[in-house]
């Protein structure tokens, strides 16, 4: 995609793939050199990106330091089970698999209340009930799984040695595991470097993503997932100041309308200027704005799904946001599950923006822009920003759906405070700080 010519999009071809962004979401209900080679094995400490904590009886962890004075270190627990699979389920997991027992046996008690509840309405609700019961079960048994990755804190009576990285590995150590890097305890760091530098970077992850863990919130995410299961939640698509509901059939005049009125004409003006992006400038955050409250309130819903895009006309990018939200009895929007996904221009496979510019209601928003002064290479390049927007909708749908699918099966559960912190006592006491 020619970065030059999306920039001379006029606000009305801006609209035009706004609106396609809008109604795909609604039909969707640095280089270094080896980049592309196989990850290399570090040979020695040096060669890595993670620090290092030695006990006295020997054992090494590797991971991303968080403290010196006490020890701390952050794992993997992935690593943890396939290098030191003893300790692991020797000192670490029975502690905060205790610590999680307790929680979700909380969280199942006030479950059962919640279903009482429910028994006693007229009329009844046996969908509802019966799929809440699952989640009760599935809370009261001992399945569970593991943190993706836990704190050791080590007491300077079983400590032999702390051996940290410089600042610049330890910044590609922090990068690689928010991207998922795969073995990077043994990996080298050019390595690491390369596998993250081969991931787009609209797709970059720089910082942690929203921890939305509170205790006191997980029963009314059971509910709300409850309700997306069930198709009782407000569905709606945000571009802007504008909320269109994603479960109707949208007016395209109407909605070309709305794209080119209020705030919306500024924020465009905005974005075509140089190296503008819209990533700074949209409003995708943890709250929910009235208007798409009022929505709700008039569905009678206290659950609400929102998707919002952000795009980089630079990079000819898009992010695609998909956020739950739920009522609570004091009247708060409260975020409570938020997905992320976003896709390029690179990702578009062979002759997809043409098959876009195919669709009935595309064409028609085509039809309400020619007058605007819309030419066949703006509307070619408006297309294909639009299947790129289209793209990330369907990765962060996909991602979405599995996060509610994991409050279901509780998986979310198995460490409802965040990264558990063990710490390593001497003799066989240890303790879990929550």
């Amino acid at each position: 995609m020619n970065s030059q010519s999306l920039r001379d999009i006029p606000t009305a071809i801006s609209a035009l793939f706004m609106a396609i962004a809008v109604l795909g979401a609604i039909n969707l209900h640095e280089t270094i050199a080896g980049a592309d080679d196989p990850p290399a094995k570090a040979k020695s400490f040096r060669d890595r990106v993670v620090d290092r904590i030695t006990l006295k009886d020997g054992t090494q962890l590797l991971g991303m330091g968080v403290s010196e004075k006490p020890a701390q270190l952050l794992l993997r627990t992935e690593w943890l089970r396939s290098t030191n699979g003893d300790f692991y389920n020797t000192h670490l997991k029975p502690l905060f698999g205790a610590q999680n027992k307790s929680r979700r046996s909380v969280l199942a008690s006030e479950l059962k209340n919640e279903i009482s509840r429910l028994e006693l309405l007229d009329p009844p609700q046996p969908l509802r009930i019966g799929l809440m019961k699952e989640v009760h079960d599935r809370l009261s048994t001992n399945e569970e799984e593991d943190p993706e990755f836990i704190i050791v804190e080590v007491p300077k009576s079983r400590l032999r040695k702390l051996d940290a990285q410089p600042a610049a590995r330890r910044d590609i150590c922090r990068l690689a595991l928010l991207n998922s890097i795969t073995d990077l305890e043994e990996t080298h760091w050019k390595s690491v470097t390369a596998q993250l530098q081969a991931i787009p970077e609209a797709q970059r992850r720089r910082t942690p993503p929203v921890q939305l863990n509170e205790d006191r919130l997980d029963l009314d995410r059971i509910i709300s997932a409850v309700d997306v299961q069930l198709n009782s939640a407000t569905k709606l698509v945000q571009s802007g100041d504008q909320y269109f509901d994603e479960t109707a059939k949208p007016d395209m005049s109407l909605m070309i309308n709305s794209l080119l009125g209020g705030n919306l004409q500024s924020l465009l003006g905005e974005l075509l200027n140089e190296g503008a992006s819209a990533a700074k400038k949209s409003d995708v955050g943890n709250s929910l704005a009235e208007v798409a409250g009022k929505m709700a309130d008039a569905q009678n819903h206290r659950t609400v799904v929102v998707s919002g895009f952000n795009f980089d006309l630079e990079a000819g990018s898009a992010t695609v946001t998909r956020r739950l939200f739920r009522k609570t009895d004091e009247g708060k929007w409260t975020l409570l599950v938020s997905s992320e996904e976003s896709s390029t221009a690179a990702d578009l496979k062979p002759g997809q923006a043409e098959a876009l510019q195919d669709d009935p209601q595309i064409k028609e928003i085509a039809k309400l822009v020619l007058g605007l002064g819309l030419g066949d290479g703006q509307l070619s390049n408006a297309m294909q920003m639009g299947a790129v927007v289209q793209n990330a909708m369907s990765k962060v749908t996909t991602t979405f759906d599995s996060d509610i699918q994991a409050v279901i099966a509780t998986k979310r559960f198995s460490n409802t405070s965040g990264t558990p912190v063990v710490i390593l006592a001497e003799a066989n006491a240890e303790k879990v700080v929550p």
